[in-house]
């Protein structure tokens, strides 16, 4: 008995190890892709903690009805969560921005700008008012204030290869040797 839970904590500590983990993506990151000329559009971005853009539509209509003006208000609240770890990938890029699509569609790109510390963190149109406004989709959506310091991650594999090259030598005669 005490032989499986050994063998089951070894086989638990030898995925551990082997498993890719997710890091934040950084300056130096990028600046090592641009100089071995690879592109950002292949790499798989992940979202660090989970966002949730809302925004809040309201339409107002007036009806006649039996001679009365009724004004009717009609709202409708719209949520978009990310969920923390969601996949993305980058849709366009500047020298200090990436800009990461979590889902399909046109224009539901999210802007992820170099801050200080060199890591790429949701960036927003205005934060006036405390949650950052962004163009999402055909409209301008309201980040909440828990996703303001999201970040951009990706998985780190470490690759090591290591090549050998052996060869037997033939040895050398005295007449024969150049």
């Amino acid at each position: 008995m005490k032989k499986n839970i050994l063998l089951i904590i070894a086989l638990l500590c030898t995925i551990t190890v082997f498993a890719q983990k997710k890091i934040p993506f950084t300056q130096e990151m990028r600046d090592k892709l641009d100089a071995n000329e690879l592109s950002l559009r292949q790499v798989q971005f992940y979202i660090s903690k989970e966002i949730t853009l809302k925004r809040k539509s309201n339409k107002k209509d007036i009806k006649l009805d039996q001679g009365k003006i009724n004004f009717e208000d009609r709202g409708k609240d719209e949520a978009v969560v990310i969920a923390k770890e969601t996949e993305g990938i980058c849709e366009d890029f500047t020298k200090k921005s990436v800009k990461v699509r979590f889902e399909d569609g046109v224009s539901r790109g999210i802007q992820f700008i170099r801050n200080q510390n060199n890591l790429y963190q949701i960036g927003a149109d205005d934060w006036s008012t405390g949650n950052g406004k962004m163009r999402y989709d055909t409209s301008f959506f309201y980040l909440d204030k828990d996703g303001a310091n999201a970040i951009l991650m990706v998985k780190k594999g470490d690759i090591r290869k290591q090549t050998k090259d052996r060869k037997k030598a033939k040895g050398l005669k005295v007449s024969t040797a150049k």
